[in-house]
């Protein structure tokens, strides 16, 4: 339907972000190259028109000459009421999505991994002071309010035995806010500091943040392994679903209790999974994409696709992603499997390297028309009408 550059000069644009955020109904966040710098993008999908470009960044704290190279993945955001908020090292943003301009921006003295969600007006990050000798703590900001985290709790880490040539410190991997009844709840996915032999477990604790207690603090998700982490972590159904390695685990998060899991041969790296109309949808990279049943994690369904991709969006019982091992645009029927587009960048007639990557967004449409799929390339966005 459409076509935008969003290079100026014809070099290949960063991923700047893979998140799928949309706005206003028809608006989306996309990365942008400008004299080789990295911007984020408010892109109209019906159109194409750039509404806004925004690149207010702040300087790393061990060079403040040194602006942050912005990246927003899956679980690295929160939107309330139009504002935008991520973090970037020791950074903090909050964008004002109408305007395409800095709301507020701070640099917060702590040490962490660009992890960060949300519930209403609070935003969840995590972190550890400079000077503490323990492991990342939960820290709670309000968007409209007083931006400034404060910590409010530390998850319980096994420091019974470590790998001192290794990672000392705990660290957090997601943070999934939820309300029970009146009160507001934070599960807490974690990693222990590292165990001798570079072996890694995580754990799972579930806090009360309106009572200010632990309903459980410890729930093993992988005892020691070289290949235990968390990579992506979902709530839904009263359930956290997270993969970890060469797995996909299922959790009832009220009390932590391992309900299934599932080994694959391969790992996920960027690819996440989605669920949607009752179902989980997951690329990994063994070069398939699979349907899972969420109750028992039985597989219904898998076809032959990319190995990684970007994450995956769902319209109107169509999988839409950019294959990390192809750099096609797919569709897949979300019921049978049955690819539906694989897709080649125009791009590459333009640079070899502008195949799809990124970002790919599927934006419902009004009443009964259809929706709209914007799908980043190295030099530019495209918009297409979606399948149904």
């Amino acid at each position: 339907l459409w076509y935008t550059s969003l290079s100026d000069n014809k070099e290949l644009i960063e991923v700047v972000t893979a998140a799928q955020i949309i706005y206003d109904g028809t608006k989306v966040v996309v990365g942008a190259n400008k004299a080789n710098r990295r911007y984020l993008a408010g892109l109209d999908s019906e159109t194409g028109k750039v509404d806004w470009m925004w690149s207010d960044l702040l300087g790393l704290r061990t060079n403040p000459t040194y602006l942050d190279p912005i990246s927003i993945s899956e679980d690295q955001y929160h939107v309330y009421q139009n504002k935008l908020m991520f973090t970037f090292s020791s950074s903090t943003y909050c964008i004002d999505l109408d305007k395409g301009a800095t709301f507020w921006k701070h640099r917060v003295d702590l040490n962490r991994f660009d992890v960060c969600t949300g519930l209403g007006n609070m935003f969840i990050n995590s972190g550890r002071a400079d000077n503490s000798q323990l492991g990342e703590e939960l820290y709670v900001g309000q968007l409209l309010g007083d931006p400034i985290e404060k910590p409010i709790v530390r998850p319980v880490y096994d420091r019974t035995e470590y790998d001192p040539g290794s990672f000392q410190y705990g660290y957090i991997e997601r943070e999934l806010p939820f309300v029970a009844g009146k009160d507001t709840m934070i599960a807490v996915l974690f990693i222990d500091p590292t165990k001798t032999g570079s072996l890694y477990q995580t754990a799972m604790g579930l806090y009360n943040y309106t009572q200010k207690r632990w309903v459980y603090e410890r729930a093993i998700l992988n005892g020691p392994s070289r290949f235990s982490n968390i990579t992506w972590a979902k709530l839904y159904n009263g359930r956290i679903y997270h993969t970890s390695g060469r797995s996909m685990h299922c959790h009832d998060v009220l009390t932590g209790e391992e309900i299934w899991s599932v080994p694959f041969s391969q790992g996920f790296a960027l690819s996440g999974f989605t669920i949607a109309d009752g179902k989980i949808f997951t690329t990994n990279s063994d070069r398939y994409t699979y349907c899972l049943d969420p109750n028992t994690g039985r597989q219904i369904w898998k076809e032959e696709s990319s190995g990684s991709s970007s994450p995956i969006s769902y319209l109107n019982g169509v999988l839409y992603f950019l294959g990390g091992g192809d750099g096609k645009l797919h569709a897949i029927d979300a019921s049978t499997g049955q690819h539906l587009w694989r897709l080649k960048s125009p791009d590459e007639a333009k640079d070899s390297g502008a195949f799809f990557y990124g970002v790919c967004v599927a934006v419902p449409g009004s009443g009964s028309g259809k929706g709209r799929i914007v799908a980043m390339t190295g030099l530019g966005a495209y918009g297409y009408e979606a399948i149904r």
